[in-house]
């Protein structure tokens, strides 16, 4: 018989990757590579033939001993976490005080769904008092009624036809007469003011083509209204016109009746409504001259947000980002964030001052702290659309990703990205209150919805699995009638996960397929149903715009917009 080598097969010793439960349960016996090799270390089984023969010089090979490793450390990705310490660890970090007043947050705001308790009960959020720079007055000028409200009268359906003349309000729906492109609420004791921006040229905008900074600027127009706790009615205060087109990004100052606008001449101007606030009566005022205009040399401004009382912080057209002081009147400091024009910013103020979530038009979001501008840290995530809003009780941003959903991102959790509400139309306003954790949504179909997101993400994931959304009303146009309906009376839905994406049963992978196509309705883009802005106000009023020029007004709760029983 020849002599032949035959193979055995060799157990991998786990040992020295630092893993001591690893094994194969393939093999049959230990192989040790210390040592040499030689020919007692082959197996034969006989034979002598010239073919079989191996007649080369034999050599051993000598093999160095195994050189002693450094222990490996285990990297461990927790996909779900179970445990409720560790969702607050990772959400607010290891302060003892702030772990234990959120833990009275969850407490108070997990059981909620859209009913929400009495205002009086609520747990608040405190806010630092910071001392104001006194700013100039803004400065008007009287005009007429007949030069600022001509707007077209609106037919709602309700329990009858009702015709709503511009700048008149029927219950809790206001028509403005114009495209509504932002608002805001303040209050003052039980007073709530509402400032509302308007484009009253919506026809010439919507037929020739126009840049977003045009200099050739349309008529824009303000109006602010007041509503009352007590008597629960809606009072047009003031209507106020300016040259410099279309405004957005309207945020009110803290403690004050001074509020911030970003204009389409690519400036951001600070007005001061207290004189037209506190007279009697409706006024009709021309804006000259503003207490602060803020503008820059080298690019326009395209959005902007307060970052406490005495800052303002803003992005530019070039992608770059500005803070700017009240206190000098001058920019601070003025630094590149993205590479393209800068849609979205806001400031995660009081918790995180000078940090600022920035959404740009390459699909980027990230978050950049100006307190340390030579350790930039980035989080970056593919998102459309300009809404940014931050979240008090989850210390995170919303964003806008893939048109139709709304997610909430952690500082602390890089990786973090948890779908909070979903939509069939593109999302185009959100909102998300200081005082509870409902965040306030709107999409291009007319719908509005909420969600909480303590209940959804400081809970357990049993428990966030069955976390739901309400849709509270939507919007309907009757072609016949030439009228407007508000719908009510869904019940709450669960947030799916992403469109077109599903888990295969491998670990990590996912299946992309092709977006399911809404065949229930065709939506008319030309009725002007689509929501262009919404805003949370004081004791959980929220108001609601759209491209109509129509503003619904409602309280939580409220058993007419939406089904209360999950």
């Amino acid at each position: 018989m020849s002599r032949r080598s035959t193979r055995r097969r060799n157990r991998i010793n786990y040992s020295q990757f630092g893993d001591d439960d690893a094994k194969d349960d393939s093999a049959d016996s230990d192989v040790s590579l210390d040592g040499d090799i030689s020919d007692s270390s082959v197996a034969t089984d006989g034979g002598s033939d010239a073919s079989d023969r191996d007649d080369s010089v034999a050599s051993i090979v000598s093999i160095p001993a195994k050189k002693p490793q450094e222990g490996i450390t285990k990297i461990v990705r927790i996909d779900k976490s179970t445990s409720l310490d560790m969702l607050f660890t990772q959400q607010f970090g290891f302060d003892s005080a702030l772990l234990a007043d959120r833990v009275h947050q969850r407490e108070f705001w997990s059981p909620v769904l859209v009913n929400l308790p009495d205002p009086g009960t609520w747990p608040v959020l405190e806010r630092p008092q910071t001392d104001l720079v006194l700013l100039p007055q803004t400065t008007f000028t009287a005009r007429s009624t007949k030069e600022i409200l001509h707007g077209r009268a609106i037919h709602l359906i309700d329990t009858q036809l009702v015709s709503i003349e511009a700048g008149t309000a029927y219950n809790s729906t206001i028509n403005t007469g114009y495209h509504v492109t932002d608002m805001s609420w303040t209050h003052i004791d039980t007073r709530h003011i509402l400032a509302v921006s308007l484009l009253s040229d919506t026809e010439r905008y919507a037929a020739v083509p126009s840049s977003a900074f045009e200099r050739k600027l349309a008529l824009g127009v303000i109006q602010l209204w007041s509503y009352e706790d007590t008597s629960m009615s809606l009072t047009l205060i003031a209507v106020v016109t300016h040259n410099w087109g279309s405004a957005w990004n309207i945020k009110w100052r803290d403690s004050t009746l001074q509020c911030l606008c970003v204009f389409q001449d690519g400036n951001a101007r600070v007005l001061d409504f207290d004189s037209l606030v506190s007279s009697n009566g409706i006024t009709y005022q021309h804006l000259d001259t503003p207490s602060v205009t803020i503008e820059s040399s080298m690019s326009l401004i395209s959005c902007a947000c307060w970052n406490g009382p005495n800052e303002v912080v803003m992005g530019f057209d070039n992608g770059y980002v500005g803070l700017y002081s009240l206190h000098s009147l001058m920019f601070e400091m003025v630094v590149p964030c993205h590479s393209s024009y800068i849609i979205g910013i806001n400031a995660a103020y009081p918790e995180y001052p000078r940090r600022v979530g920035v959404m740009s038009t390459d699909g980027q979001f990230s978050v950049l702290d100006l307190n340390s501008l030579a350790e930039l840290k980035w989080k970056r995530y593919q998102s459309f659309g300009s809404p940014v809003e931050w979240s008090r009780h989850m210390h995170g941003f919303l964003w806008v990703e893939d048109s139709l959903n709304c997610r909430l991102g952690s500082l602390r959790n890089v990786h973090w990205g948890g779908l909070v509400s979903w939509h069939n139309g593109t999302l185009t306003a959100m909102s998300a209150s200081p005082e509870h954790p409902l965040v306030l949504t709107g999409s291009i179909d007319g719908t509005i919805k909420t969600s909480n997101v303590v209940r959804k993400f400081l809970n357990k994931h049993d428990t966030g699995k069955q976390f739901r959304q309400v849709q509270l009303w939507q919007l309907k146009y009757d072609c016949d009638r030439d009228a407007y309906k508000f719908i009510g009376g869904f019940k709450p839905e669960e947030v799916r996960k992403r469109v077109g994406v599903t888990m295969n049963s491998v670990k990590g992978s996912t299946t992309t397929s092709p977006m399911p196509v809404n065949t229930s309705e065709v939506l008319a883009m030309g009725n002007k149903q689509g929501v262009t802005a919404c805003c949370w106000g004081h004791n959980g009023i929220y108001a609601a715009g759209m491209a109509n020029g129509l503003i619904r007004i409602c309280r939580l709760p409220d058993t007419r917009a939406s089904n209360l029983s999950e």
